[in-house]
């Protein structure tokens, strides 16, 4: 019986087996459009993740250790520990007594100033760069 555990979804239920093609499809989709599988998968759990009532409200000012900013963010926890100690994309943390936390603000803010078009690059492309604005 431990197969058989179903999940509702609106009005109605869905098997093991019809939640992971519904899954592969969704990290399928998610793939074609440039994502890694890690990125689709914690995506994937976000959306499906099921309210519990030890669920809390989200607190903007709310410090994150890495483990949560690295959620937050889509990235393992690794990859943002670079990130910091490296300084490469500037991420906004704080220190306190030793120890790096984040404000899920000040990530969330971050995230919307690396946010790009395909516009936006080639306008940045054709003003850095004098052999761009010849051919423009």
């Amino acid at each position: 019986m431990e197969n058989d555990w179903r999940w509702p979804v609106g009005t109605r239920t869905q098997t093991n087996s019809q939640i992971a093609k519904d899954r592969n499809r969704f990290i399928v989709g998610l793939a074609r459009q440039g994502f890694s599988r890690q990125r689709a998968l914690a995506a994937w759990k976000m959306l499906t993740e099921q309210p519990t009532a030890t669920t809390h409200t989200v607190d903007d000012n709310a410090l994150l250790d890495y483990e949560k900013a690295a959620r937050v963010l889509l990235v393992s926890k690794g990859t943002l520990e670079n990130w910091v100690s490296s300084g490469v994309y500037g991420v906004p943390f704080l220190k306190i007594g030793g120890r790096v936390r984040f404000r899920r603000s000040s990530l969330e803010r971050w995230l919307q100033s690396r946010e790009r078009s395909s516009d936006r690059q080639l306008v940045s492309a054709a003003t850095a760069s004098p052999e761009v604005t010849k051919c423009l």
